[in-house]
């Protein structure tokens, strides 16, 4: 019975004196990496990817531009810091077993790439409107029929209830007449192309003799 507690001592004695040389011996095999990644005018970044490229093993920096990796093998390794709005940055470096490297990275800032916007405009219609407008030897308002285009009207009447002094006569929610200038609709007329359209209300326009 001695001899048993003897022998089953030592064996865990053994044990206990081999496993931390064991873990030493695993520990010495890694090394980290640290510095700080800022911009080109020294600005610290916060959030940047810092990754060992190749592994999963990466940090991300912190609001001070602070990053920290550990257990990276000892060896040769690329390390990828890459931030939103900034150029990529690879570099090579050296791990040591238990040594923290230390890196700092500066990234050079870049104009984020999109696809192609076209931008367009209705500068020329509408130059040209005003420029009839100006030269009107009436009183005479003119829109261009690309400015007409963009307007979500539902018939002339609301297209042409856009222009000043103009308000409409609805029915059902719907323009379906003018008024100018607060003059009773009998007054006006309303011409397309030169030629005068049946009005929906059957309004008529009285001539000067009988006014």
């Amino acid at each position: 019975m001695k001899s048993r507690i003897v022998f089953l001592g030592a064996f865990v004695i053994a044990l206990l004196l081999s496993y931390p040389t064991h873990a030493v011996s695993q520990s010495s095999q890694f090394g980290s990496l640290t510095g700080v990644v800022s911009g080109s005018d020294g600005t610290p970044l916060p959030a940047v990817n810092v990754l060992v490229v190749g592994t999963s093993i990466g940090a991300s920096a912190d609001i001070n531009g602070n990053y920290f990796i550990r257990d990276i093998s000892s060896g040769i390794h690329k390390i990828s810091f890459s931030y939103v709005g900034y150029d990529t940055k690879t570099l090579e470096v050296r791990i040591k077993p238990g040594v923290i490297k230390k890196l700092n990275v500066t990234l050079q800032a870049t104009g984020v790439k999109g696809k192609e916007v076209v931008v367009t405009a209705q500068r020329a219609g509408q130059e040209a409107a005003i420029n009839e407008q100006i030269n009107a030897v009436n009183i005479k308002n003119v829109v261009a029929a690309d400015r007409l285009q963009q307007n979500p009207d539902l018939n002339a009447t609301e297209a042409i209830g856009r222009l000043p002094g103009i308000s409409l006569i609805r029915s059902g929610g719907v323009g379906v007449g003018i008024v100018i200038c607060g003059m009773d609709p009998s007054y006006s007329i309303v011409t397309l192309d030169g030629m005068m359209p049946l009005s929906p209300l059957k309004l008529t326009r009285r001539s000067l003799s009988e006014a």
